[in-house]
Order: C-alpha cells, then sequence, then structure tokens
C-alpha cells in the first residue's frame, strides 16, 4: 500500500474547507440545491481524505501544474505594468523637476568628496549594532 503524502492530505482538506466555504456563500446568496450538492461534496472529500488521501496525488499535480503556468503568464504583465503605471512616471517627474538622488550630474569642483557627517556614537556602540 502506498502510504499517502502530507501534502495529498493537506489539499484534500484544502479543497474540502474550499467547498464548505462556497457552501455557506451559497447557502446566503443562491438556492438550496446548489448548497446541499456542496455540502454533499465537502462530505465526500472530507471521507476521502480520510480513508485514501492518496487519491489527491494527481488533482494537485495538475493543480501545481497550472499554478506554474498562470505564474508564467501573469508575473511578466503585473512587473510590466508595475514598472510601466508606477516606476516610469515616477522617473520622469524626478526628472522633469531636476532631481538627482544619485548625484550623477558633473559639476567643477576644486573637490569631489562629500563632507561626512561626524558621529556621536562610540566605537562600542557601532561594534554593538554591527548585526
Amino acid at each position: 500500500m502506498i502510504k499517502p503524502s502530507a501534502s495529498d492530505r493537506s489539499f484534500g482538506l484544502l479543497l474540502c474547507v474550499f467547498t464548505g466555504s462556497a457552501a455557506i456563500y451559497a447557502f446566503w446568496k443562491v438556492n438550496v440545491a446548489l448548497v446541499l450538492f456542496l455540502i454533499m461534496l465537502t462530505i465526500a472529500i472530507a471521507a476521502m481524505v480520510i480513508l485514501c488521501p492518496n487519491k489527491f496525488n494527481q488533482l494537485k499535480n495538475g493543480w501545481l501544474w497550472l499554478g506554474e503556468r498562470l505564474g508564467a503568464i501573469f508575473n511578466p504583465v503585473v512587473l510590466a505594468a508595475l514598472y510601466y503605471i508606477v516606476l516610469t512616471p515616477t522617473a520622469l517627474v524626478s526628472r522633469w523637476l531636476g532631481r538627482d538622488a544619485l548625484r550623477l550630474k558633473f559639476q567643477t569642483r576644486s573637490t569631489y568628496w562629500i563632507k561626512r557627517q561626524s558621529s556621536a556614537r562610540s566605537q562600542s556602540e557601532f561594534f554593538r549594532q554591527q548585526y
């Protein structure tokens, strides 16, 4: 007999919680026939989790495959939207206002050293805060 993995059992319990939550939502919003179907489905999934949790292995693997494919599609779309909606306008406004956060503009000076603010902390305090 194949020993079921803990992930198969937890995936089955997750399905049980999902269908139970859908039954509770359907009780408030939809008809009684759907509620009865979802309750029976929840009971059937709970029985399968207890009796034979290894039956959820293929369903779990299919769910993981679907999640990987959806992640491969939506991840670049969301990151591109974030880049073009948030970062690009911020950079354009910063350039328009003349902000030079990295001090990359060339300025003719006698020295390019940046004066460091003296710290009032002692050496023992530096060693205490290093980690």
